[in-house]
Order: structure tokens, then C-alpha cells, then sequence
């Protein structure tokens, strides 16, 4: 093993740490699409570049796919097909936010959700770089698994007696495994609603929870002032799936944001369709201290 590492060249070493890299920004991508998937969906419908049928579909099926290149290129399996499969949503990424930069009232992609906020011009140049280790993976294709289960799964003397067939299946299997492993955890259950605003209000002036039933209208919003008030935290409340939260705060009507501080632990609330100027003014209250 040691010799087989010393026999590993600077690029197949570059192409690892692409590899990983990318690897890892697509397993954190899909984080926040699985867990608020009805906001993504909303959000690539907005953009009006695909039928709404055809919109949704690729809203839906797209952190699968972020799950699957991720671990495939984590684990150094399928790796041509991986790269390949990252460099067409790269470029689907790259249109849809040169589209959004020079189109006014399109939602934010949420590419991160709230772990990291990105404007559209932040979120294109990260697209570019994607695009770029993409087509690397793609012209070292021969030295990208080096390092990686895939070289076991390719050569025969490694696995004697398995046939082509059944290492491949076998690498479809660890892939898979891997898929459910990293879905499962990104699942995990985050506690009460209150008990996760009690904790934000320890790092943030003020938390803004948007409540919704089914239809996230109004997301566009939240998300443009998620990105313009940083000392705010923001969180949404799907209350089809989460009723107890709703009953929490004793909300009844949908959509519903609160903004909510220390000094007023149940809020201020703001019922019906979401009004940015309103919005804004209760947030600007918050932070004054006046809330």
C-alpha cells in the first residue's frame, strides 16, 4: 500500500483533492433541498426556464442526483460518470443564475439554504469553479480514481474471481449505501421549534419564522432578506408536515411570519401574503430594540 501511494503522482493527488472537494459541496448542497424541498421547488418554478411540470420534476430529482455524484466522487467510484453528470448541473446552475442576475423577481436559488447565504453573482462564480474541476475530473479520467474504491472495483486481481458484471454491481451497491447513510443523517431531527428559536436568539438580534401550509408563497422574500440582514436569523415552517409548531405559537392563518426577539419571545406577527415593506419595518423595530 505504501509503495502504490509513492507511485501516485502531483496530478493524481490534484484530482483527489477535487475529487473531495466537489464531492463535498454537493453532498452540503442537497442538505437544504431535502430538508425544505417544497422551497427549492418554488424557487426553480419561479424561474419560469422549464414548464412547471418539467420544473418540479427537476426540483425534486436534483438533490438525488447531488447525493449520488457526491459520494461517487467521495468514494472514487464511477468517477467518469460522475464528472460528467456535475458538469451538466453546472452548466444548468451557470444559466439559470446569469438568467436570475438579469431578470428582475426571481427567487434566490437557496443552492445552500441557510448555511450559507449567497447572492446570484457569489452563487455563479462558485458554478464556474464547479464547472472547471468538473472538466478537470473529466481530462484526468485516467488518473482520477487513483486513490479510491473504484481502483479496487476495475482491476480483477484485486477482487479475484468477481467478474466485471458483479463489481460493477458492486460498486452500485456501496454507492447506494452511502446515499442512504448521508440522506439518514442529514434527516436527523432538530428538537422543538422553540427550543431552536431560544438557541438562535443567543447568536442573532432577532429570529423571522415564516410559517406556511404546503405553499411556500412568498419565499422570495424571506430569502432576499435572509441575505440583507445578517444579524437575523430566518426559518421556515412547513405546518402541513409540523403542525405542533404552528400550535406553538398559536398560528391559524398561512402564510404567517414572526418576528420574534428576546424581549418578545412570542413575536410580532405578520398574517397574510408576505409584504416586503412591512416585513422590513418590523424587522428594522426588532433591531432597534422597539420590538
Amino acid at each position: 500500500m505504501t509503495e502504490r501511494l509513492r507511485q501516485v503522482d502531483r496530478m493524481a493527488w490534484l484530482l483527489l483533492f477535487l475529487r473531495l472537494g466537489l464531492g463535498g459541496l454537493f453532498i452540503t448542497s442537497s442538505i437544504a433541498k431535502f430538508q425544505h424541498q417544497d422551497l427549492f421547488v418554488s424557487a426553480v418554478v419561479s424561474y419560469e426556464l422549464l414548464p412547471e411540470s418539467l420544473a418540479r420534476f427537476y426540483a425534486t430529482v436534483l438533490p438525488w442526483v447531488e447525493v449520488f455524484v457526491g459520494c461517487s466522487l467521495i468514494l472514487g467510484i464511477f468517477n467518469t460518470l460522475a464528472a460528467a453528470v456535475s458538469a451538466a448541473m453546472a452548466v444548468s446552475f451557470i444559466i439559470a443564475n446569469i438568467y436570475a442576475i438579469f431578470h428582475g423577481g426571481v427567487q434566490a436559488c437557496g443552492c445552500l439554504g441557510h448555511l450559507v447565504k449567497l447572492s446570484h453573482p457569489v452563487a455563479l462564480t462558485i458554478d464556474f469553479v464547479m464547472l472547471a474541476a468538473s472538466g478537470l475530473l473529466l481530462f484526468g479520467r485516467e488518473r482520477a480514481g487513483y486513490i479510491g474504491a473504484g481502483r479496487l472495483l476495475a482491476k480483477e486481481k484485486d477482487i479475484p474471481g468477481l467478474p466485471a458484471s458483479g463489481r460493477f454491481i458492486l460498486g452500485v451497491v456501496v454507492i447506494v449505501l452511502a446515499m442512504i447513510l448521508a440522506v439518514s443523517l442529514m434527516g436527523g431531527s432538530e428538537g422543538s421549534l422553540s427550543g431552536e428559536v431560544d438557541a438562535s436568539l443567543k447568536q442573532y438580534y432577532a429570529v423571522a419564522v415564516f410559517f406556511y401550509n404546503e405553499d411556500p408563497a412568498g419565499y422570495v422574500t424571506i430569502y432576499e432578506l435572509e441575505v440583507q440582514y445578517q444579524s437575523v436569523r430566518f426559518m421556515r415552517v412547513d405546518c402541513a408536515t409540523e403542525p405542533d409548531a404552528a400550535q406553538d405559537y398559536d398560528i391559524d392563518t398561512f402564510p404567517t411570519v414572526l418576528v420574534i426577539t428576546s424581549a418578545n419571545k412570542k413575536g410580532v406577527a405578520l398574517e397574510g401574503p408576505v409584504n416586503k415593506a412591512a416585513l422590513t419595518a418590523a424587522i428594522e423595530q426588532a433591531l432597534s430594540g422597539g420590538a
